[in-house]
Formats: structure tokens, sequence, C-alpha cells
């Protein structure tokens, strides 16, 4: 009888646990999706479960950046790889398993990588409680055309180097997320600046996010406030929408500057200003960086994305993180005239893309999509029609067991024949395989 009250009594206490969400409700809720969210071998069961809360997905959302979120699975390095129909080149991406930008043949061998060093590199930084640990990896890189590159520490600062990894400038700031080397060299990336703006109904100093451009010698040109380009504008409302306990009230992550490729009739994305992510208001954005102002302005399809693009065709890609309220991740293709969803990867059977946080794309001459599962350390070419043609999964392990995967920022494809690499070099360095744990 005992035995049957106590049974009784859980089984009522579970049933309220559940409808009413008592605890431990919610700590049962993030261990059934941190289990779920590393199930690689089920990807359709993602998107056929209950939508999670609003409050889950929020959370899933603001996960922290980390060096690695998953175990590994099986399989090697290329996991798949259609030489027909994938976009034949090289393979430019960061990871967290070390301050280093690689070079990748599509096959995985390394063609050639740069390293830097955050301390030597930017005299006079220090390395505080937010900037801990960023100094052990290249958040963000640009491959420039003589063999060089600009890359970011994140919360650091910005160094460029030649082809031989020798620092040419440093700059040091609050950086974060993503730069972008525009057509003239100059050099744009999100910074942070903490100030008091009671305007945003904020008491306390917050982190405004500011655009900076700096010359292509690194020369600070101009630094322009994301606060101040919504004010000015005719979207200042959205502000309304930044929650008062928030410091970090934009979230920015990633900026783009235009080149003119746009439907005729839209104006706003004329070449030069600038196609921004803003995370915490689940907003893409177009600025006016003269007149230091927001011109357009979409939102409302997505949940904190990342990685807004615009494709040849003038339509805006985007990583959708959590968009479909599911645990489940997905690539949007969007006409900025009509809003209209003109093709999407992920979030359905047999489409298995997840990463809560971070993602990247990149658009391909031949029209396949190139998706960073950031999360996964993991990167995948698809076609038009939503075949997976080239599959890529880091192999380099991070956390304190070396048992995760380490993080893949971004991966972009680049042409096979560079000037700065000589076939010579190319044929030498082919011959070095991806490692198995750290490059």
């Amino acid at each position: 009888m005992v035995v049957l009250l106590l049974l009784a009594a859980s089984f009522g206490y579970g049933f309220l646990v559940y409808s009413r969400h008592l605890f431990p409700y919610r700590l049962v809720r993030r261990a059934h999706h941190a289990i779920q969210s590393s199930r690689r071998d089920a990807p359709a069961k993602h998107a056929k479960d209950a939508p999670p809360s609003l409050d889950a997905i929020r959370q899933l959302a603001n996960l922290p950046y980390l060096e690695g979120y998953r175990p590994p699975t099986a399989g090697g390095v290329i996991r798949a790889y259609d030489r027909a129909r994938s976009e034949d080149g090289l393979n430019f991406f960061t990871s967290a398993g070390a301050p280093v930008a690689t070079l990748m043949d599509m096959d995985g061998r390394v063609v050639k990588s740069w390293t830097a060093d955050a301390q030597k590199a930017i005299p006079g930084i220090r390395i505080g409680d937010r900037q801990r640990g960023h100094e052990r990896f290249l958040r963000d890189a640009e491959l420039l055309p003589d063999g060089g590159i600009v890359a970011m520490f994140d919360e650091i600062g910005l160094v460029r180097l030649d082809s031989s990894s020798r620092v040419l400038w440093a700059w040091g700031g609050s950086v974060h997320h993503d730069l972008f080397v525009d057509a003239r060299s100059h050099v744009w990336a999100i910074a942070h600046e903490r100030r008091v703006r009671p305007e945003l109904r904020h008491a306390a100093a917050v982190l405004d996010d500011d655009f900076v451009e700096l010359s292509p010698e690194g020369k600070l040109l101009r630094r322009i406030s994301l606060a101040d380009c919504f004010e000015r504008s005719r979207y200042a409302t959205m502000l309304s929408s930044i929650p008062a306990t928030n410091e970090d009230i934009f979230h920015t992550n990633s900026v783009a500057v235009l080149d003119g490729t746009a439907p005729a009739g839209l104006s706003a994305f004329r070449r030069g200003n600038l196609l921004v992510s803003v995370k915490r208001l689940s907003t893409v954005i177009v600025i006016d960086p003269d007149a230091r102002e927001v011109v357009w302005a979409l939102t409302g399809q997505w949940y904190g994305q990342h990685s807004a693009q615009l494709s040849p065709t003038g339509h805006v890609l985007l990583f959708d993180n959590l968009g479909t309220m599911r645990l489940a991740s997905r690539v949007l293709e969007l006409d900025p005239m009509t809003q209209r969803v003109l093709w999407s990867f992920g979030g359905r059977p047999g489409e298995d893309l997840l990463s809560e946080t971070v993602g990247f794309v990149d658009r391909l001459r031949n029209g396949n999509t190139l998706i960073t599962e950031s999360n996964h350390g993991r990167a995948l070419e698809v076609t038009p029609d939503n075949r997976v043609v080239w599959e890529f999964d880091n192999p380099t392990r991070v956390g304190k067991r070396r048992n995760l995967v380490a993080t893949v920022y971004f991966m972009e494809r680049v042409p096979r024949q560079l000037p700065f690499l000589t076939q010579t070099a190319v044929s030498r360095l082919q011959e070095t395989p991806m490692p198995s744990r750290a490059w």
C-alpha cells in the first residue's frame, strides 16, 4: 500500500511539474535539449519534435561562445565529396583549436596556414576577464590577394599578417565576431564601446556596437555608433524592444560592405552601404555609413541569426540559428524587395543542421551554398536542390580532455589558382593531411 501511495504521489507531482513548469522542469528540459542537440544520427527528429518553449529557445540562442560543444562522431575529415557537382577550389577557415587560419584543399589537405601570437602582435594589450581565452584562437580572418591575411582576436584586436605570418600592423580594440575587407582594402570590423545611453532606458553603461573603418595600413579612419544610426532613422522605434537588463544591447555579429548588387529600386543597397546582422533584435539592417543612419531593416522570419550576406543575384542570405522554434537551424535566401523566402536548407527531414550560436554562409560561383555549422565543427556544400555534395568534419579536438570537436567559425571557398601559391609549394604542402588533434 505504501508503495502504491508513493507511486501515485510521484505521478501526481510529475504531472504538476510538466503542466505548471514546477521544479525541476527547467533542469529536465535543458538536459533533454542538450541530449537531443548532440544526436547527429537523427536529424529528422529535431524537425518533428514539439517546439520547445520560447524561454528555452532564448537560452539556447544565448549560449556562451565555447571552443567546442559536441563530442566527435564516426567518419573522416571529408565525409562526402561529389566532384562533379561541388565547386572546385580551396577552403579558407578559422577554428577554435589554435590562433591559426587555414587554407585546405577539397580532400582535406592543408595547403597553407597563418598563425599569430596576440600578446606579441598587439603590444600593450591586457587580457582581462572578457578577453581571457580569446587569445587562443582567431575569431575571423580575410584572405588578401598578396597571400597575407587580416585576422581578429575576439575582444582583443586586429592583426595584418603577410604570407609568412609576419605582423605588418596591429590595432588593439574590443572587436568581435566579424571583419570585412572592402574593394579599397579598407578593413571594417564590429567593436564594443561602453557608454551610458539613458535614451535606451538603461541607467548603467551598456555595450554599444560601433563599426570601425581602418585604412590598408591599419589606421583608424572613423567609428560609427549603431545606436546613433538607429536613433536618427525611421527605425528608431526598434530600440524600444531592447531589454533594459541586457548590457550587450545589440550583439551585432556580421558586417559586409555592399558592392552595389541589388534589385532595381532598392536604393538602400547602394555600393558602400553596410549590410549588418543584429542578433538581439533578430534583425538584418542596411546602414549608410556617410549619413550614419539605418536605411533598411527586415525582421520576423528568423531568430538569433548570423552571417547576413548579399548573393550575386541581390538576394539576402543568412544563417537562421533558431528561427524554426525547434532544435534545428536553417539557411535562408530572401528577396529583399518582397521578403519572400526563395530557398532554404535545414529544419526539414534529411536536412541535418543545428548550430545554436555562430554559423556562416557563402554562396559559391556555381550556385551551391557553403554552410558552416559552427557548433558541430562541420561545413557542408549544398546544391540548389538541397543535395549535400561536400562535407567536412573538423578533426581538431578541444576541451580539458580533448574530447570535443573544435568550433569552426567560418569557411569560405576561394579559387584553387591563387597568385601567391606556387605550384611547387602547393605540391609539397598538399602532402600534409589535416592532423588529428591540432594544427
